[in-house]
């Protein structure tokens, strides 16, 4: 599979997103995690490493599974308890777990994020790095003869705790390339971090110049990279330190990856994509030495494509981003005014090669045409901050203007709106002409710079129909929620989350959707309602047989029309997962995946249901749905539930927690006077309580959540009007309601009247309701002390007999005015 992993942008401008938030929050709380620390960071290529791994949780390690292939994890060994170390926001480590991970000789390179199954539980993510290097520890050296000899093309594993310089040395002969490529932000897994991990590289001779250094790159952000041609035989230095220093935390935060060797590091390539399965020849921008050629044969699966380009048998420890496309690429002709563009669709590639530089194309196109017009350049690693233009050659303005991407439009649509992308620099346009006939597409630097790295791609093809899927964790900071993100399913039981929705921009189906499965384990059940047009989450539901064995695998959950085929229709998942952040949620990292992960654990040691109500929810209404639990094997802890998802109109009680002992609540919910009439479906999850600080997130807890069940919302059996009524202290007065009956019933409908003030209450005999009844009288008696003022929220609350049981609605809204008594 594909991961995508966005860091903080070069650019200083500021960004402004818009995002589809949820419409609620969960409460802020500790934000453990069950994995808060694996170490080492990486291993190489073919070989086998012994792992650590702390944070908490962690008891009974059954399985690792990783998101990419390559590593397996082996000899798991118990569940050490360690002393406990406190870290940001409330959260600690108490844990440490020992394994193997071996790392298959063609492992691909670079970040690889896996979780962990329990016996009882799916953990959190982390991550682990793969490095096409032999690894070296870093051993903290000085400067001159002291410095740490490193062979070259090879990967330092070093730490920067104190803020020093770590120097290592290396032999080279005179024209060889020499380059230092660090991952420090990019390899961290550290939820909560300052600046420890914005790190510095500089290479020197022998005497101590400076020969390059870096601090930031349009490549790798903050993690830098240099290189340079060593002008002689002999010994050069390699200096790695903190570009400011932080002191980090308890767990010793600072490690870096230093690749450092001969190895070809282009910083750019040109052009960065081209048509599918096709060969292309492509220039490769080399930060240091002459530029070179190779050429490259592309994929024939669309979209982005990985490439690393090799060298006298060398290939560098990261990939340059390329795209594949289904159409023909045109490259900007650098002599013409206006490059002439053919037919549509197509992949403009072009270079702003200098200052204040405009490229410029000219395309034919039809009025009522639809097309999607989206650059590549930052996300490509170029320094390229691009602002583009549409326009008519008849007109004096532009018809489309862009300089960013919103980040719902983005391909990281999962990731919250807090968190700064190099990616979201790159602008996308939805684009229907005007008019018929000849436009400019334009594109420069919004800074007015500009050189031979500045280079773009711009792909304009038709829009599509495409709604992806994505988990998202309505916790702080938008921090891993195991309890909302995380489907563990014990084996013969259930468990529900919620499943959010993206069109993607441009999108031409608008009608219902149904949510579909690909890789459930033999004997895991996917149950989701049918999606209505326009709706933006759903619930979904797996369930596992009592004999499914406990076991982790990746899967896809996914969306299509409903009852139906839409031709190319698009559907992509996603789940976003920040670090390095701080307080706000400005994380510097953020791992993206494409596919989630299911688990079957051992079985939980209670089963909860609820009722199907025999009677509707009233618009305006109340209704008490009857919740049980059954408690196996002497399992006697609290149980706490609610509702995860809710229909629209719908509202329902807080957490509420059964007691030990205890096997029944009771769960309101309300409907809004505007809730859509009809039925829907409806779950409640539940937790055990756990011995952990995890309430939060929910480490260290056990899941389960009821079958569905239909809530059918029904129009109310009548409503309720007033006019403004007055009361004097003392006195006595009626207050009528004029009723519109709605909907028959039987028998006879008891009625209280709500939000008197204090000092005004009812007196005997109280009013009943008879179908068809068109007043409803109440008599009040106001006391010498009641409360002078108006009051404009009366309501009734009506009990509507329906065979044994009764409809609670809340209807009308009434004033009534407490004067002073007359004076005597």
């Amino acid at each position: 599979m594909r991961l995508h992993t966005p860091i903080l942008p070069h650019s200083r401008r500021p960004l402004f997103f818009l995002f589809l938030i949820p419409s609620f929050l969960v409460i802020a709380g500790p934000t453990q995690r069950h994995i808060e620390s694996v170490q080492p960071r990486a291993g190489q290529q073919g070989t086998t490493v012994d792992m650590t791994i702390d944070g908490l949780a962690l008891q009974d390690v059954k399985q690792v599974i990783f998101y990419r292939p390559g590593i397996e994890a082996i000899e798991f060994q118990k569940t050490e308890q360690i002393a406990s170390i406190p870290l940001a926001h409330g959260t600690k480590v108490e844990e440490r777990v020992r394994c193997k991970f071996v790392i298959a000789p063609d492992c691909p390179v670079g970040e690889h994020p896996f979780k962990i199954r329990t016996a009882t539980e799916l953990t959190s993510l982390s991550t682990f790095w793969v490095t096409r290097f032999p690894i070296v520890g870093g051993a903290r050296p000085t400067q001159g003869d002291k410095a740490q000899p490193v062979p070259l093309n090879s990967t330092v594993s070093g730490c920067q705790t104190d803020g020093g310089s770590d120097f290592y040395r290396v032999s080279c002969k005179a024209g060889q390339r020499l380059t230092v490529e660090v991952d420090s932000v990019r390899l961290s897994e550290v939820a909560y971090a300052t600046g420890e991990f914005d790190l510095t590289a500089r290479i020197l001779d022998s005497g101590g110049k400076v020969l390059a250094k870096n601090d930031d790159n349009a490549l790798h952000i903050p993690d830098p990279i240099c290189s340079v041609i060593v002008p002689s035989d002999g010994d050069y230095l390699i200096d790695v330190k903190q570009a400011m220093f932080q002191p980090g935390n308890g767990l010793g935060y600072g490690y870096y990856l230093a690749h450092i060797g001969t190895f070809p590091r282009p910083m750019v390539v040109f052009p960065s994509g081209g048509p599918a399965g096709q060969p292309l020849e492509v220039t490769l921008l080399n930060g240091a030495g002459e530029d070179t050629k190779q050429t490259v044969k592309l994929p024939e699966a669309r979209g982005d494509f990985d490439f690393f380009p090799e060298e006298n048998g060398l290939l560098p420890p990261s990939r340059l981003q390329m795209r594949v496309s289904d159409y023909p690429n045109l490259i900007e002709q650098e002599q013409a005014n206006n490059t002439p563009v053919g037919s549509l669709p197509i992949a403009i590639n072009g270079v702003i090669s200098k200052t204040r530089e405009q490229d410029t194309y000219r395309l034919n196109v039809k009025k009522g045409d639809h097309y999607r017009v989206q650059v590549f350049a930052r996300v490509m690693g170029t320094p390229l901050d691009a602002r583009i233009w549409i326009q008519h050659t008849d007109s004096d303005k532009p018809e489309i203007e862009a300089d960013h991407i919103d980040i719902g439009n983005s391909y990281f649509y999962s990731a919250d709106n807090s968190i700064k992308r190099k990616g979201l620099l790159d602008p996308i346009v939805e684009w229907k002409p005007e008019k018929d006939g000849e436009y400019t597409l334009g594109i420069t630097d919004i800074r007015g710079s500009g050189d031979r790295f500045y280079a773009y791609r711009i792909e304009i093809e038709p829009v599509r129909a495409a709604i992806h899927t994505y988990i998202y964790p309505r916790v702080i900071d938008r921090m891993q929620c195991p309890r909302l993100t995380s489907p563990a399913i014990p084996q013969g039981n259930r468990w529900t989350m919620t499943f959010s929705l993206k069109e993607a921009l441009g999108n031409t189906y608008k009608g219902p959707l149904e949510f579909y499965a690909e890789g459930l384990p033999q004997g895991v059940e996917m149950i989701a309602p049918p999606l209505s047009a326009g709706q933006r989450s759903g619930p979904v539901q797996f369930v596992a047989a009592p004999d499914t064995p406990p076991q982790a695998s990746l899967i896809n959950v996914r969306v299509r029309p409903a009852g139906g085929d839409v031709k190319n229709f698009e559907s992509r998942c996603q789940e976003s997962f920040p670090f390095v952040s701080r307080s706000g949620g400005h994380a510097w990292h953020h791992l993206i995946t494409e596919q989630y992960v299911l688990a079957v654990t051992e079985p939980a040691p209670y089963t909860i249901d609820v009722e199907q109500p025999l009677i509707p929810l009233i618009q305006n209404g109340e209704l008490g749905l009857k919740v049980k639990i059954a408690r196996h094997n002497g399992f006697e802890g609290k149980v706490d539930f609610q509702a995860e998802w809710l229909p629209p109109g719908i509202a329902g009680s807080p957490a509420i927690t059964i007691e030990p002992g205890q096997t029944e609540a009771v769960f309101n919910i309300t409907a809004s006077g505007g809730a859509p009439l009809g039925k829907a479906k409806l779950a409640l999850i539940s937790t055990t309580d756990g011995t952990y600080s995890g309430y939060y997130t929910g480490v260290g807890r056990m899941r389960v959540s009821t079958r569905f069940i239909d809530i059918e919302v029904a129009e109310p059996h009548l409503s309720l009007s007033s006019q403004p009524s007055a009361i004097r202290r003392g006195e006595r007065t009626e207050f009528v309601w004029r009723i519109e009956n709605k909907r028959p019933f039987s028998g006879e409908a008891d009625a209280v009247m709500t939000g008197l003030p204090r000092g005004v209450e009812v007196v005997d005999p109280r009013p009943k309701i008879k179908a068809g009844q068109a007043e409803l009288i109440f008599y009040l008696a106001a006391n010498h002390e009641a409360l002078l003022g108006h009051y404009r929220d009366l309501k009734c609350e009506v009990l509507v007999p329906e065979g044994d049981q009764k409809i609670r609605q809340h209807v009308g809204r009434g004033a009534l005015r407490v004067d002073p008594a007359l004076k005597q």
